[in-house]
């Protein structure tokens, strides 16, 4: 029996709402091989000065945790996961208590072939940066890699800090399917950057996050160009005044498909929510964004806005696009749009006019485009740090 056949709820493409654009039944016809604890191939120094960043780092190298490979520092607690279940016990059960998202078949994908995690505690309040890197070896062999690494995170009371997680790999063919728990706990503050840029392979993640009172969770998502790349993101504000902003950017050429999946859910009064995701789509590509913003009865006097802007440099692109309203509650503030569209004519003629190449401009009014949502980074080291992947992207289009 092949690994992924083990896993009960396999998505059924066309009759399951979340998975109606993305088929992934390929992945029932290879056989993957799962990379043990003692696995440890070390990450070069070239590499390590290009990408690492944070102030503290922690390293998986095909979805195993690699000590030797990371970075510590003191406003961090940094634990692997069996070692967290010893040392705190009531806080890993809670961590498992956040809700399922409409999709559970990459969670439950996770659990079983989990192999290695990390247990993550903030408790500082100066804004300290740390990184997650999940790298993937440039190393030929004939059966592909399955890497399901898990991360809990906890932002205790009164903390801010930021999280960056990258993924990155050069393995030529890959399964990986990476889930982060995060909680906030009461007035803490996570600044949250999601980058990946895995050029090969098939990526299906899974980001919760639990928000409680008066708690700030801010979100810049990076869908980097790769075969089959899937993000599913869910947020519950399950106590007043907890707010949320995600900014998006997701890009895609050739044939290669890329799905967004996001559910934010009100869950008490006076909760916030903002999304704004933009997508870049060149030559016959796809993607999928499917924005769900649920308010239930009790959470009177919340606000939600859902934003989703398509650009498609090609006649060949398909986008399918579903901001969805779901409102129990009466006393709201709510709106969701989404638009479609290629570029404006009259912005590449005044280019030109200018001297500018048509293919120059295409790029110039491109990136242009993605900027308005990178701009929302506030932090210079992680835009900077950002903008030169997107670059790479952009300015090939």
């Amino acid at each position: 029996m092949k690994l992924i056949d083990r896993i009960s709820d396999f998505p059924k493409y066309r009759k399951n709402e979340s998975w109606k654009y993305s088929d992934i039944s390929f992945l029932k016809e290879k056989e993957f091989q799962i990379v043990q604890e003692d696995h440890h191939h070390f990450i070069n120094s070239d590499f390590k000065k290009k990408e690492f960043i944070g102030d503290a780092v922690v390293v998986f190298i095909d979805g195993v945790l690699s000590i030797k490979d990371s970075k510590f520092h003191e406003n961090f607690t940094i634990l692997p996961l069996n070692q967290a279940f010893l040392r705190y016990p009531e806080r890993i059960e809670s961590s498992f208590q956040i809700p399922e998202s409409d999709s559970t078949f990459v969670d439950n994908l996770n659990r079983v072939f989990s192999e290695s995690g990390v247990y993550i505690e903030s408790k500082t309040s100066n804004r300290s940066l740390i990184q997650l890197i999940f790298y993937g070896e440039n190393k030929k062999i004939d059966t592909p890699i399955l890497s399901s690494p898990r991360v809990i995170f906890f932002g205790l009371e009164n903390s801010n800090c930021s999280l960056l997680e990258t993924h990155i790999s050069y393995r030529e063919d890959f399964l990986s399917t990476p889930v982060s728990d995060i909680i906030l706990e009461k007035n803490s503050t996570l600044n949250y950057y999601r980058v990946k840029h895995e050029k090969n392979g098939t990526h299906l993640g899974v980001t919760k996050i639990l928000q409680k009172e008066n708690s700030i969770f801010n979100a810049f998502l990076f869908q980097g160009d790769s075969p089959f790349s899937r993000h599913e993101l869910s947020v519950f504000l399950n106590e007043r005044y907890a707010k949320t902003n995600i900014s998006a950017i997701y890009a895609s050429k050739g044939n290669n498909h890329v799905d967004n999946q996001v559910s934010v859910y009100h869950q008490s009064p006076n909760t916030e929510s903002e999304q704004f995701f933009k997508g870049l789509l060149k030559d016959s590509s796809t993607a999928i964004f499917n924005g769900k913003v649920s308010v239930l009865r009790d959470a009177q006097q919340s606000f939600s806005k859902q934003l989703n802007q398509n650009l498609m440099l090609s006649n060949r692109a398909t986008i399918y696009t579903k901001p969805q309203l779901e409102i129990d509650a009466d006393d709201v503030k709510c709106s969701h749009g989404a638009t479609s569209g290629q570029i404006n004519k009259e912005e590449l003629f005044y280019l030109q006019t200018r001297g500018v190449s048509k293919d120059v401009a295409t790029k110039m009014v491109s990136k242009a485009f993605a900027d308005e949502a990178l701009n929302k980074i506030e932090q210079p080291l992680i835009k900077n740090y950002i903008e030169v992947i997107l670059n790479s992207y952009f300015w090939e289009v």
